[in-house]
This record gives C-alpha cells, sequence and structure tokens, in this order.
C-alpha cells in the first residue's frame, strides 16, 4: 500500500474514535441524571417498604400483646376482652 493511503486509513480510523468518543461524552449529562433519578425512585420505595415493615411490626406486637392478655385473663377466671 502507499504510504499516504496507509496515513489516511489511520486519520479515518482516529476520527471514528474521536466520533464515538465525543457521542459518549455528549451522552453522560443524560445518564448520570437518570442514574440520580433511579437512585431517587429506589430509595421512595426503600423507604416506603420500611416504613411498611415497621407498621406491620407494631400490629403484630399488638396482636401479640392482646393474645397474651386474653390468655392471662383466661387462667386467672376473667372474662376475655
Amino acid at each position: 500500500m502507499q504510504p499516504d493511503f496507509e496515513h489516511l486509513l489511520i486519520l479515518q480510523d482516529r476520527d471514528l474514535r474521536l466520533q464515538d468518543i465525543a457521542h459518549q461524552l455528549e451522552k453522560i449529562p443524560k445518564d448520570k441524571e437518570m442514574a440520580t433519578l433511579r437512585l431517587a425512585q429506589t430509595t421512595a420505595a426503600s423507604e416506603a417498604a420500611k416504613k411498611t415493615v415497621q407498621e406491620n411490626e407494631m400490629a403484630i406486637k399488638s396482636l401479640h400483646f392482646l393474645f397474651m392478655l386474653r390468655i392471662s385473663r383466661e387462667q386467672v377466671g376473667l372474662t376475655p376482652l
């Protein structure tokens, strides 16, 4: 191959790589914004799930307390609630 033609092919390859890198650089802010949004959504869903678990735990403790109270009352011969 002629040296000039080889140089043109090398230059074309480098130009294509530069265009690809420039395109990737343009996408970075949008990708960052989308990642930040996904993080916020995931955090909100996690907090909602955590709150639901806490509410369920409180309901279980309340039911357990009422159950133990009923058992205690029945053992002493009092009328159930």
